[in-house]
This record gives structure tokens, C-alpha cells and sequence, in this order.
């Protein structure tokens, strides 16, 4: 389990190239969240009223984000759950992940399917994460949210949809 999250930290760790490898496993993550996301997902201005809708039926078939970017979402939410699980501040990432996103002109409806990829990768990383973070995890962790929020090409965002 050990090795498998240093993996996961050296390849977040990584420049992400323009368009993702194949990840069947991401893919299906995608397609699931696509799913359930029209009339589910709020606005993220924090009004709870303001259910995300699509304009018409293709773009309620249509992915919000570009995939390069969606994978770097399912990225962050993994390492978000890791600095979750090590005591770290996860926030200061996921508020990045916003930032980024507001920075590249995204609205509010793509903004929103981040945030909810975002919060399905953590979840599904933190229920598979056991037992203690050793402190040779959590510098792994550390360097690797230091990399991810120090720039955003190490952390793959390339928001042009």
C-alpha cells in the first residue's frame, strides 16, 4: 500500500502532457459524475437553489471540461485525500483547483463539474486509504501539494476548452 501511494505521488508529481493517457478507470469515474451531475450540482456561489442545468440536450450530454483537465481534477482530488489522511491542509489545494479554473475564464457550470469530480476522486481515494500516514508519506505529500499549487502546468491545468 505503501509503494502504491509514493507511485501515486511521483506521478501526480508529474508535468501532465496535453492530452491524458487512456485511463479506463478515470474514464468510467467521468462518465459516472457526467451522469449525475445535471439538476444534482449547485452553482458554486453558494446558493443551494441554484441547481446546475444544461442549456439544451447536447450539452447535457457533453463533458463541460476538456478530458486533460478532467484527469487533472480526478489528480487533485487524489492528493487532496492523501493530504486529507496525512493531517494536511486539503483546502488551500482544493481552493486551487477554483482558482485555476476561475484564472482560465471557466463558468460557472464547468467550475461546478470540477468541484464535484474533485470531491468524487477524494472520496473514492479516501476510502481506500488505511491505516496511519508515516511521516515519509506525508513529505511526499507535502512536496507533492507544494509542486501542484507552485504552478499550475505541474499540476496539468490547461483550461482553454
Amino acid at each position: 500500500m505503501k509503494k502504491f501511494l509514493l507511485l501515486c505521488l511521483i506521478a501526480l508529481a508529474q508535468p501532465v502532457l496535453a492530452e491524458p493517457t487512456v485511463n479506463p478507470m478515470y474514464d468510467n469515474l467521468i462518465k459516472m459524475t457526467l451522469n449525475n451531475f445535471w439538476g444534482r450540482a449547485v452553482i458554486p456561489d453558494g446558493d443551494l437553489e441554484k441547481l446546475v442545468q444544461p442549456d439544451s440536450e447536447q450539452e447535457r450530454k457533453q463533458l463541460p471540461i476538456k478530458a486533460a483537465n478532467a484527469y487533472a481534477v480526478l489528480d487533485a482530488g487524489k492528493l487532496s485525500a492523501m493530504a486529507n489522511w496525512c493531517r494536511l491542509n486539503w483546502q488551500q489545494h482544493y481552493d486551487f483547483v477554483n482558482l485555476a479554473a476561475k484564472n482560465n475564464y471557466m463558468n460557472e457550470k464547468q467550475i461546478a463539474f470540477i468541484n464535484v469530480l474533485h470531491d468524487v476522486s477524494m472520496q473514492i481515494t479516501e476510502d481506500s486509504l488505511e491505516g496511519e500516514c508515516s511521516d515519509s508519506e506525508k513529505t511526499a505529500v507535502i512536496v507533492a501539494l507544494d509542486q501542484s499549487i507552485a504552478s499550475p502546468i505541474a499540476f496539468g491545468l490547461s483550461f482553454k476548452h
